[in-house]
């Protein structure tokens, strides 16, 4: 590529690039916080690792970030030789720009010289999406099953994330809530208080990077590393077309509730609750079930106050009780807030389902859930998996309101995840009516087809 003389350009680009070192990536700052809990690292936490974003952190993160002059000035200089569309493919590639910005067409709309150039100052923090991003809260409990739920949404979405800390593919984004814990799990001692408590959690840095994302602008998020307790330093995260946020508490907080296009809530009782985790905690970690009733009586008190009052604000809740006919069959209800995001499936007609035990009886009802007027549709007990398919397609002749594409699909849907955890009872129907959901909203605010 040819390139302009620099000595005339200098000025401009010691001007941007002195901008371009002072940008403040998405964060609270320090004036604006109220912390209501002492904040703690541990003796092996990483020397920026004990509260994200703070201002040593930030100048770290300028120092690190900013490209030395010479190299940004080449960055300028190149794309104000940009003629045509396969020259911004190659400059973006060059320079590793965002695998999501709209490059094409937007570096050309901006032109070359120093005018673009300022405008392009940014382009690695806000990304041109033609859309507002969808953004999805899913509150629950570890052990719950999240991960063959977000599978079926991407399967309804026909996409897929790359596995990673944060979870990336070129339509949807993952982000565990678990990062905005205020402290690292040496600090939590110290404070003698768990995860679930409201104050062992940075809402207010949650719900201004969840508003920065959905106005398309990307944040610098914090890490909490599970395997060693520890607070990482951030990452890079940038807005995408759909963005679900799950965990303990994307709920709770009014700022964050106030950016979700659609709160979901997966309720699970106690007795399920125990009987799932004696079953995953007994074979993988060795515990008794003593220990494991102990576990979860412990975390009772704080579950209760912090984190189940989520449902009340839920759209849609997806709720796990013993079957009529004992454990470990379920009883899997779709509690739909009338008026709500949730678009509203029904059932045509109750369903009695037979050929193996305990056979599988559907129905749907009215009712009041947290002084909300709900319409709940319940699946009580299994369907035959040696009739899976025509079982299914019986079901779903008899739901209105899905959304579906084809006619089959939620069937489909269902027999090609059919080793996955639940697909022979309500877990993994109404999952996938939700993702089928989640589709229909995404293309509702974006008007286009998924």
């Amino acid at each position: 590529m040819v390139r302009r003389s620099t000595s005339s350009a200098l000025p401009a680009v010691a001007a941007l690039v002195a901008l371009y070192a002072c940008r403040a990536f998405v964060g609270v700052s320090p004036a604006s916080r109220t912390p209501s809990v002492t904040r703690f690292g541990g003796g092996e936490s990483v020397p920026t690792g004990l509260v994200w974003p703070s201002p040593e952190a930030e100048e770290k993160l300028r120092e690190a970030s900013a490209p030395s002059i010479p190299d940004y000035e080449t960055f300028l200089l190149e794309f104000a030789n940009i003629t045509k569309p396969s020259s911004v493919r190659r400059w973006a590639k060059t320079w590793a720009l965002p695998h999501n910005t709209s490059v094409k067409g937007k570096a050309l709309e901006l032109g070359g010289g120093a005018g673009g150039c300022r405008a392009l100052l940014g382009l690695a923090h806000v990304v041109f999406l033609s859309d507002t991003p969808v953004i999805v809260g899913v509150a629950a409990d570890s052990g719950c099953g999240k991960s063959t739920f977000l599978r079926r949404i991407l399967g309804a979405l026909g996409t897929e994330v790359a596995p990673g800390h944060t979870a990336i593919g070129d339509m949807m984004t993952v982000i565990c809530l678990d990062d905005y814990h205020t402290n690292d799990r040496a600090g939590r001692k110290a404070t003698g208080l768990t995860a679930l408590d409201a104050r062992e959690n940075d809402f207010a840095l949650m719900g201004v990077q969840i508003e920065a994302l959905k106005t398309g602008k990307a944040v610098y998020k914090p890490i909490y590393n599970h395997d060693t307790g520890n607070k990482d330093p951030p990452e890079l995260i940038e807005p995408n077309k759909v963005m679900v946020f799950e965990g303990l508490h994307p709920i709770y907080d009014e700022k964050a509730r106030s950016q979700l296009d659609l709160a979901i809530y997966i309720d699970i009782v106690n007795d399920v609750k125990f009987a799932w985790k004696v079953q995953r905690d007994v074979a993988e970690r060795g515990w008794t079930e003593e220990q494991v009733r102990e576990d979860i009586e412990k975390r009772l008190p704080d579950f209760s106050k912090y984190v189940d009052p989520q449902k009340a604000n839920a759209d849609v809740v997806l709720r796990y009780e013993p079957s009529d006919k004992g454990l470990p069959f379920l009883k899997v209800k779709l509690i739909q807030k009338k008026d709500g995001k949730f678009p509203m499936v029904t059932l045509k007609k109750d369903l009695s389902l037979s050929g193996s035990e305990p056979g599988a009886v559907l129905k749907m009802y009215d009712d009041e859930w947290f002084g909300n007027d709900v319409t709940v549709v319940e699946m009580d007990g299994e369907i035959d998996m040696d009739n899976m398919e025509s079982q299914l397609k019986e079901i779903e002749d008899n739901l209105e309101g899905l959304g579906a594409k084809s006619s089959g699909e939620l069937t489909e849907a269902m027999v090609g995840l059919k080793s996955s955890p639940g697909s022979q009872n309500g877990t993994g129907l109404l999952q996938t009516v939700i993702a089928m959901k989640v589709r229909e909203i995404y293309e509702k605010i974006t008007g286009k087809e998924a």
